[in-house]
């Protein structure tokens, strides 16, 4: 019997070893991501080591497209221009402004730091004048995400 168990152990070997899982974000899971954009969102996760990486996600909604993205680096990235409004209780030193790159393109995010790392959150809006999501529903789609990233960087 001890036999028949040992002829299996390669067979087990193989089959865990092709279900790897996907890499997860660890700021911000796609659950969350899919409940502010409103919809079933896909994602693409980057991540290096020691604790940066990128997470995006995104949805598509008729000619939108909404991207949800979380990116945490070691060093300071400029996203907002210097007159940004601040803003309180998420991380240090935190930012938010809107890009409006054309009137098919726009970018909501904020920008901050906890301990060593700093991260951006954004929301690019591409596809259509009239962008589905309102603008002050955006603003706090990145808000909220923010403040889950910045609670899981503590």
């Amino acid at each position: 019997m001890k036999r028949r168990h040992f002829f299996l152990l390669p067979f087990v070997l193989f089959f865990t070893s092709s279900l790897r899982a996907e890499p997860v974000c660890p700021w911000l899971t796609q659950g969350s991501a899919a409940a502010m954009l409103g919809g079933d969102v896909s994602s693409v996760i980057k991540l290096t080591p020691p604790g940066e990486g990128s997470c995006a996600f995104s949805l598509q909604q008729g000619g939108l497209t909404y991207s949800l993205e979380v990116v945490v680096e070691g060093t300071p990235r400029t996203a907002c221009p210097p007159a940004s409004q601040k803003l309180l209780g998420i991380g240090n030193e935190a930012v938010t402004c809107r890009l409006q790159r054309s009137p098919n393109d726009a970018v909501e995010m904020v920008s901050s730091r906890v301990r060593r790392l700093y991260f951006t959150v954004s929301l690019k809006t591409q596809g259509a004048a009239n962008p589905g999501i309102p603008l002050n529903k955006q603003r706090d789609i990145v808000e909220r995400a923010a403040e889950q990233v910045a609670g899981n960087l503590f």
